[in-house]
């Protein structure tokens, strides 16, 4: 049995907000993403069933990664439960642990009130590119 050779592309697009990786054409793997005015914010990271579990959705997020650090930004995004596991190994970080928390400065929340009406909950994670020389600033 012979395995196809794919074209594999990936397309990033910084003015609509997405990244996609295509197999000979057909999107496999897409993420959307919002530039705000302090961080990247994720959302809808997914990968087509058969092409799961073979790095594509680790380059997208690659790709991400080299935006953040290009634009000095963390990227923040919301995780399933299920998926957590696939984010930490990437270097994802979740935002209701206290020591990731002292890492960062919440732009929105100012009191323990506001950390319990707006504060981070168990899937919101953050990944920080190391060459940051400052705490960033994070909304959530």
């Amino acid at each position: 049995m012979t395995i196809p050779k794919k074209n594999i592309t990936l397309k990033l697009s910084i003015r609509y907000g997405y990244i996609k990786v295509l197999a000979d054409g057909e999107v496999i793997t897409s993420c959307e993403f919002c530039i705000e005015d302090t961080q990247i914010r994720a959302t809808d990271l997914n990968t087509e069933d058969e092409y799961q579990r073979k790095g594509y959705g680790r380059t997208c997020l690659d790709a991400l990664k080299i935006l953040a650090i290009q634009l000095e930004m963390p990227i923040i995004l919301y995780s399933l439960v299920d998926a957590i596991p696939f984010y930490e190994s990437l270097g994802f970080e979740h935002l209701n642990d206290k020591k990731v928390q002292a890492k960062v400065k919440f732009g929105n929340i100012k009191t323990k009130k506001d950390m319990k009406e707006k504060g981070p909950t168990d899937g919101d994670m953050i990944w920080v590119p190391k060459s940051l020389n400052k705490k960033p600033v994070i909304y959530m």
